[in-house]
């Protein structure tokens, strides 16, 4: 979880543009909504109470339970159609208002308490007056409807036994007749209407006693309690209510949305992904740009610590073997998956920091499509540079290469632009890169990118080691993916990854961190070589008396760098101009360097120009 902690604060501000999106339509619904107003009368259920039974004693065995039971049953009812009719038709105000009694349905709405039998009615109008007049209407309509019904009920049940009272009555009156106008005691058939006549008797007494114990009127059980009242309105369209739950809403849209970009995003979001992911080293980060200032050649602070970091994790990493001596100096090419990811101001800087460090070293512009190096020094293209050299005009190596404003540090800038650069760099380049290293500490390449050409590749197979900067702001995985293919399958040069704009999410001081070049042990092979035939590029090393060294030999061979009898050629390549340069005082800097009296290069420093865009 903590590889996406980055990620999430770098995507927080989804979060808060969407709460405050949402905020806002929602202060503005509420702005647009009509205000309303709700008010509650109260009515009480008690079943079985005195006037509400047919018996005038009342029911002695209903429980409070029947209540609970009888007030949900009665919050039910209410939301008919056939009891908003009766209140409708009861209530003229309510038509005066122009509500209907489909309106009531929609603007009534009882409610049944859980713990007690009462039963809550709250109406919802524009005007606090009108939601009184609807919520009372509805509560005394309900408690009349209840009480009509139990009436016509009783009524009913009275009807239904005085009707069975008059017909028994009339059997009796019959039979009597019959038996008077027989009037012989003897006859079988006046025994028989005798005891009709008892029988209807009989019923006669039962269904009187029964008329005369039911009362003539009833009233309803379900009692208004609480009548609304103006002062009980509150308006329900409440402004703060309506953004909060808005805001609520765009702070759950705006968490999907960001767990989406997370999702979606490619990058590398930690140090740690480097070695994991890409299956390279790792040698260090750099800061924004504000904390290199307009000229990376004068870093100083943060930046100067993050510079002389990546300079020592090249050599704990793996990348940079070596010394870094001449007359066996190191290569180094600086490049990245695309333009514009900080090549530049990393080689500049790096070259500054390590000349005050007491080394020398020469930058190299390997970006013949659009040489820009020496602007980064404040300088302007002078001589023919790289380009030149390789189209052979007849000039050495010493005359191409500028001294820069930087005590111990030379320029080979890259000249007139060159669009055919790929083919020269394979057939001149390695011949010029042993020169270098055999004067010069450190070479530096300020190379082009990977992925616009195969320049960077070829130069990748020259040098000992590779600083791959990665910009984190907008390099996907796919593509870093890419560059180290090209990286690994023709150049099969060491490479160490320095992220750049990477802003640490660890506390103040213990950021350092760092990942070796995995060595595959497999195709690991060493053989002794002679001394004289030792590489010298870096790779070989003098062991006990001199006499032998190893070279580590990597299998297959790197594509493009010249073996041991290759090298044994290029001693014959005419030697470089090793007249010291003047011990002067260099504009800008305190005092003259230690190395500059054993420099092979001499000259003065051309005039500063307006450093450009950093490639």
């Amino acid at each position: 979880m903590k590889r996406y902690f980055a990620s999430i604060r770098q995507y927080s501000w989804i979060l808060l543009v969407c709460m405050v999106i949402a905020a806002g339509a929602g202060f503005v619904l509420a702005k647009k909504q009509p205000v309303s107003y709700q008010v509650s009368s109260i009515m009480y259920v008690s079943v079985g109470a005195p006037g509400t039974t047919y018996s005038s004693t009342g029911a002695s065995s209903t429980t409070a339970a029947d209540s609970l039971t009888a007030a949900a049953n009665y919050a039910s009812e209410m939301l008919t159609r056939s009891v908003m009719e009766y209140v409708y038709q009861n209530y003229p105000d309510i038509a005066k208002q122009r509500y209907t009694a489909d309106d009531l349905l929609v603007d009534v709405l009882p409610a049944a308490s859980t713990t007690s039998p009462t039963i809550t009615i709250t109406a919802t109008a524009a005007t606090p007056s009108e939601g009184v007049l609807l919520a009372n209407a509805v509560a005394n309509g309900f408690q009349s409807y209840v009480g009509s019904q139990l009436q016509s009920h009783l009524d009913l049940l009275r009807q239904n036994i005085q009707n069975q009272l008059t017909i028994y009555q009339k059997q009796s009156s019959d039979l009597e007749s019959k038996i008077q106008q027989l009037n012989n005691p003897q006859d079988p058939r006046t025994a028989l209407w005798t005891t009709d006549r008892s029988d209807a008797i009989h019923n006669i007494d039962s269904l009187t006693n029964q008329l005369q114990s039911l009362p003539t009127t009833i009233h309803s059980d379900v009692y208004v309690v609480q009548q609304a009242k103006n002062s009980d309105a509150s308006p329900t369209a409440k402004a703060s209510t309506i953004v909060a739950a808005s805001a609520g809403v765009g702070l759950l849209l705006g968490l999907a949305i960001m767990l989406l970009m997370i999702f979606l995003d490619s990058r590398l979001r930690s140090e740690e992904q480097v070695k994991e992911k890409l299956g390279l080293a790792y040698i260090g980060s750099l800061a924004t740009e504000k904390e290199f200032g307009a000229v990376p050649t004068r870093v100083s602070g943060t930046a100067a610590q993050q510079i002389a970091d990546i300079g020592a994790n090249l050599r704990l990493a793996g990348v940079l073997a070596g010394q870094w001596k001449a007359p066996h100096g190191a290569i180094l090419l600086i490049t990245s998956p695309q333009p514009a990811e900080g090549k530049t101001t990393l080689a500049a800087s790096l070259a500054a920091v390590f000349a005050r460090g007491g080394g020398s070293g020469i930058v190299v512009d390997g970006n013949l499509r659009r040489p820009s190096t020496h602007l980064a020094f404040g300088m302007g293209s002078t001589g023919i540079g790289l380009s030149g050299l390789l189209k052979g005009n007849g000039q050495s190596v010493d005359e191409a290469v500028v001294r820069s404003n930087i005590p111990g540090i030379w320029l080979l800038p890259g000249g007139a632009a060159l669009d055919e650069s790929a083919i020269l760099l394979g057939q001149k380049m390695p011949a010029i890169l042993e020169h270098l290293r055999s004067k010069i500490d450190l070479v530096i390449i300020d190379g082009p990118s990977l992925l616009n050409g195969a320049d960077a590749s070829l130069l990748a197979s020259m040098a000992d080691g590779v600083a791959l900067v990665v910009d984190v702001r907008h390099e996907k995985l796919p593509r870093l993916l890419r560059a180290r293919d090209l990286l690994k399958s023709l150049a099969h040069t060491p490479t160490g990854v320095v992220m750049n704009r990477f802003t640490h999410r660890s506390r103040k001081g213990s950021n350092y961190y760092a990942t070796a070049f995995p060595v595959d042990t497999a195709n690991d092979s060493r053989v002794p070589v002679k001394v004289a035939e030792m590489s010298s590029n870096g790779h070989g090393k003098e062991v006990g008396n001199g006499y032998l060294a190893e070279e580590k030999i990597a299998s297959p061979p790197s594509p493009g760098r010249p073996v041991p009898a290759d090298r044994a050629a290029l001693s014959e390549m005419p030697p470089l101009v090793a007249n010291p340069i003047e011990n002067q005082q260099i504009p800008g800097s305190p005092r003259p360097h230690p190395n500059a009296s054993r420099s092979p290069y001499r000259g003065t420093p051309p005039p500063p120009v307006r450093p450009g865009k950093d490639q």
